[in-house]
């Protein structure tokens, strides 16, 4: 049985729920990868109307639209639904007019190339396998989280892991923001520019012995968790990024929240995160 703690945080003047999960790994159930499978004619007319090409790019404040049409006859005589496949298995959407429409933004998405595929599921199935038809389509993610930026993440990443190994708290306090860096990079804001006002209260706020207080606190209480679940720290495995999110940006640096997936010895945490990214390196916010 899994336990699942949700709290609401807030940053830089935004509300952020964050989850941590413990329990046995799951596996998700994978879809068709057989790329033959997609975008094929069917006894369905399951089709991708828009974009043409199946391809699109979109940034950080930009709307990708993907147009489905399906018979409505057959589509309701199945009872069926529209899947798209997920890290956590499949979205359920629920329509019965055609053609429909899924908006993709680049909110949950950091810069790179995606894919995102559409499956037309019977309605007494879950299983992505016995998808009767499918649409997959590419997509373009730039001016989020750059790929220096993501360099910075994942070599915080890395040494966030040796520190949770090492059951290290000083090398974990030495990840933090502190307040000479916040108050240099206070220093760089542009007083007139809006996104910049609630950065000053922000880096404050973050950088604070009461923030790094309760980052000492989470510490201790994950590394509890894994001495109440008879699991050595030194075991712990990171395993794979969980949520993405871009969640503020100023001019001197971004916000975001990455969930990371652990393993230890069959046991999955999974602790939501928040970093500074500024100059090429990643400060820890938060950690729960």
């Amino acid at each position: 049985m899994k336990k699942k703690t949700l709290k609401l945080i807030t940053i830089f003047g935004l509300t952020v729920l964050t989850l941590t999960v413990l329990g046995s790994c799951a596996t998700t159930k994978s879809a068709k990868t057989n790329d033959s499978f997609f975008n094929k004619a069917n006894d369905y007319d399951f089709k991708l109307v828009e974009p043409k090409d199946g391809k699109f790019n979109i940034g950080l404040k930009e709307v990708g639209e993907v147009k489905l049409a399906f018979n409505e006859e057959k589509f309701k005589s199945l009872d069926a639904y529209i899947g798209i496949v997920t890290d956590n298995g499949l979205n359920e959407i629920y329509v019965d007019r055609s053609p429909t429409v899924d908006l993709i933004t680049a909110s949950g998405y950091f810069d790179g190339e995606y894919t995102r595929d559409y499956l037309l599921m019977p309605g007494d199935k879950e299983d992505p396998k016995e998808a009767l038809a499918g649409v997959r389509v590419h997509f373009t993610v730039s001016g989020v989280v750059s790929k220096t930026e993501q360099e910075s993440i994942k070599l915080a990443v890395e040494k966030l892991t040796k520190v949770l190994q090492n059951k290290d708290l000083k090398a974990f306090q030495s990840l933090y923001l502190q307040k000479e860096t916040a108050d240099n990079l206070i220093k760089q804001l542009d007083p007139n520019a809006n996104t910049d006002k609630e950065a000053v209260e922000g880096l404050t706020i973050v950088s604070s012995d009461k923030q790094h207080k309760k980052l000492d606190k989470y510490f201790k209480a994950f590394q509890e968790e894994l001495t109440k679940q008879d699991k050595k720290a030194a075991s712990l495995k990171f395993v794979k990024y969980g949520r993405k999110d871009l969640l503020e940006l100023f001019s001197v640096g971004k916000v975001v929240g990455v969930q990371l997936v652990f393993d230890c010895n069959g046991l999955e945490l999974a602790p939501s995160v928040m970093l500074l990214l500024s100059k090429d390196k990643a400060y820890l916010l938060s950690f729960r």
